[in-house]
């Protein structure tokens, strides 16, 4: 009996071991999950942010091209009432509203490229939540079954030690 009791103390303190240093970990990693959750946020608002800036420059290129059309039927309208001097200056603000419409065009690609770029993250930041979110459930696992595990040792500690009184007084 004198065995048992030895093994049963033993168990009971690796138990316990086990319970302290899984919630260092776990607390550790609720803390991790906190701080990704509020970048995942920065991160939704910066995407938001880009998208909006996004679709402002491509209604600003659209914007340039109306008047590039505009200018070119100006133009148009010059060079047919034989007006040189009125259609190259038309046409100078043609070209100034197409170079303007282009630039707008390729700050709304780079933008979609930044865009894409975020999502990615977006995306890895969210399958890291997932993971964390997975161990943290572990950890929680672990802790329960360790807990329930040292119940039941102890238990079984304190019916040995009852069977032993039971023992000794006979």
């Amino acid at each position: 009996m004198n065995l048992l009791e030895r093994v049963l103390t033993l168990l009971r303190t690796n138990l316990t071991s086990v319970v302290e240093k899984s919630s260092d970990p776990e607390k550790m990693l609720r803390q991790l999950l906190l701080d990704m959750r509020n970048q995942l946020v920065q991160v939704k608002t910066q995407v938001a942010m880009a998208i909006a800036e996004s679709h402002k420059q491509q209604k600003r290129s659209k914007e340039r091209m109306l008047e590039a059309e505009t200018w070119s039927k100006k133009a148009e309208q010059a060079v047919q009432q034989s007006n040189d001097n009125a259609a190259r200056i038309a046409l100078g603000h043609y070209n100034t509203a197409v170079k303007q419409a282009q630039y707008y065009t390729q700050l709304q690609q780079e933008q979609q490229q930044f865009i894409a770029t975020m999502r990615n993250v977006l995306h890895q930041l969210e399958a890291k939540i997932s993971e964390i979110e997975i161990t943290i459930d572990a950890f929680a696992t672990q802790k329960r079954s360790a807990l329930i595990q040292q119940r039941v040792f102890d238990a079984l500690n304190t019916t040995t030690k009852q069977r032993e009184k039971e023992n000794v007084k006979e």
